[in-house]
């Protein structure tokens, strides 16, 4: 990566950690609703992020990640859980 543009990724990321302290207001912000986020959905033609929480996300096929929720569902079932 060259110097400056990793520079500007690291001045980048302190200064997302300076607005997640609340040290300064976002340069800008979005608000999405319910309706835009389905509409987001439907241009991407169903695909998804997953892993979000993980750190390592990708991305998936709404089919898949409705597979993915079918099986959880049923082995929560096997063993008793909700």
């Amino acid at each position: 990566m060259r110097k400056k543009v990793f520079q500007d990724l690291v001045e980048s990321i302190r200064e997302a950690g300076r607005i997640h302290r609340g040290e300064i207001a976002p340069s800008r912000e979005f608000v999405l609703g319910a309706a835009d986020i389905q509409a987001t959905g439907d241009r991407l033609e169903g695909m998804l992020l997953e892993g979000l929480d993980s750190g390592k996300p990708k991305v998936v096929t709404r089919k898949y990640w409705e597979e993915k929720k079918a099986r959880l569902a049923r082995a929560r079932k096997r063993i008793g859980g909700s």
